[in-house]
């Protein structure tokens, strides 16, 4: 018998405070708004939409290498975080809401990232939207920080090396793009490569050596180690094989890809909010409603 307590945890975990059942975007109701910190207002859907991307990062940063290491893309932090799970230990994820634990295994793991919750459990009908788990920093932001960062870091910039697809199809864009952020320095060209692939610059408390760091698979690398001989910083090559600057998934281009056009076009596009269907998500509400009402009955 499913523990009482577990149960109810699962039930919080499709209401709200209000008492409304809390089922991503798409409900075709008029969200309440709250101010922000600026005196403009924030949505309930956006407020929503922020909660969900934080609680995403906050499962991914727990796969470390130690723990999670060389696993194919349907089993990469960005999936299974997607589905509510987090890494416990070494090849180990548990799930945060109904507490289940997956051990991975390089044999028949099929949809278990998907399927190995229990059935009460609202992950499998309430993922996290495509739009969020794919999320990157946009790159304005990423190059006007390393633009103010650089002069005061240590550490001159090494060659950084582009992947043979953006040396041959899209350098001749960077003109433009420096023109746009008003760089005329050839070295702020080489810094801009660097951001393209959404590196950003940071200095380490000691010495203030010079480090790169990516937002979304939380690598850090040291920028030293690629100086002089040592062969130019691989813009691309040192994400992790899961960054979703590496790779598509759900969206069309890959992050590195799509950021650059979008810093590129005259006409930015609407944000990629794509609602999420709420049928199946009400239906298991109504489910785990009925369970708790057995369990609870003499």
């Amino acid at each position: 018998m499913v523990h009482h307590e577990r149960v109810s945890k699962l039930l919080g975990d499709f209401v709200n405070e209000s008492g409304g059942a809390d089922l991503g975007w798409g409900t075709g109701e008029e969200p309440s708004t709250v101010q922000d910190g600026g005196g403009g207002s924030l949505s309930s859907s956006t407020l929503n939409m922020m909660q969900q991307r934080s609680e995403f990062v906050d499962r991914v940063r727990t796969f470390t290498p130690s723990w999670w290491f060389a696993k194919p893309l349907d089993f990469s932090p960005l999936i299974c975080a997607r589905y509510g799970w987090q890494c416990v230990a070494v090849d180990t994820l548990r799930c945060v809401s109904c507490e289940e634990e997956l051990k991975y295994s390089e044999h028949d793991m099929g949809d278990a990232v998907f399927d190995a919750h229990l059935p009460i459990c609202k992950w499998p009908a309430n993922f996290t939207p495509d739009a969020l788990v794919t999320h990157t920093q946009p790159l304005p932001a990423i190059i006007a920080h390393n633009l103010s960062v650089a002069p005061t870091l240590s550490d001159p910039l090494p060659n950084v090396i582009t992947p043979q697809e953006f040396t041959e199809q899209y350098e001749h864009l960077l003109p433009n793009l420096a023109s746009k952020c008003n760089i005329t320095d050839e070295a702020d060209v080489n810094l801009l490569r660097l951001s393209v692939f959404g590196w950003r610059m940071s200095a380490r408390v000691s010495g203030r050596r010079t480090c790169v760091v990516c937002e979304e698979c939380n690598r850090t690398a040291g920028l030293w180690n690629f100086a002089d001989g040592g062969g130019g910083f691989p813009a691309l090559g040192q994400h992790f094989p899961w960054c979703p600057w590496r790779h598509a998934y759900f969206a069309a281009q890959p992050a590195w890809l799509a950021q650059l056009l979008h810093a590129l076009s005259d006409t930015p596009t609407k944000s990629d909010r794509r609602e999420v269907s709420t049928n199946s998500g009400l239906e298991t509400v109504k489910s785990v409603r009925a369970l708790f009402k057995t369990l609870e009955s003499p």
